[in-house]
């Protein structure tokens, strides 16, 4: 075993990934992640379902409800830096990067959203045994990468569509659409 030390000036100018490793390896040691009952298995592309663009949208309808959970499943289909340890088919997101974009204040909070987010799709799906993500020892959540793109079109859809105010007390204009459920996966 080696140590190293490294200054704060080492780190603040070390390139973005290896500052990613190096959060990824405090995070290990300082708080293990909370890992939800459906994701406890071994992390493997066969063990996580593919969810259709379609599937998404009605997980959103699901959880519409709960603005933060609405803020980590749209997190799923973040773009990362490709991981070069990344299983093929599946994609990686930082658990960090999560946290630090959504704005939680910690572990157990995030890890009730994935619940809440793994329930829906499940039931979505009518299966309770489905495995929508899994996480990892060193702080990443996995989602197949087909996910990821499903999750992301229904985001592209919604961006590119007027916004729903009928749901805003005090805002005069038309309503607009709910969760598009008819989105083309091949779009």
């Amino acid at each position: 075993m080696i140590d190293v030390v490294l200054s704060g000036e080492q780190i603040r100018s070390a390139p973005r990934e290896v500052k990613e490793w190096i959060r990824s390896i405090l995070l290990a040691e300082l708080t293990p992640a909370p890992e939800p009952e459906h994701a406890r298995g071994e992390m493997g592309e066969a063990t996580l379902a593919e969810c259709t663009v379609t599937e998404a949208g009605r997980v959103l309808e699901q959880i519409r409800d709960d603005y933060l959970a609405c803020q980590v499943f749209f997190e799923l289909s973040r773009d990362n830096l490709l991981d070069q340890n990344e299983p093929p088919g599946l994609h990686r997101i930082p658990i960090a990067e999560i946290l630090r974009h959504t704005r939680l204040g910690d572990l157990e909070h995030l890890g009730a959203y994935l619940d809440r987010i793994g329930e829906a799709f499940q039931a979505v799906r009518h299966d309770p045994s489905i495995v929508l993500f899994a996480l990892d020892r060193l702080g990443g959540l996995y989602i197949h990468d087909t996910t990821r793109r499903s999750i992301k079109r229904l985001w592209q859809a919604l961006a590119s569509r007027p916004m729903n105010t009928s749901d805003f007390p005090g805002i005069a204009t038309p309503a607009g659409p709910t969760v598009p459920l008819d989105i083309d996966p091949a779009a």
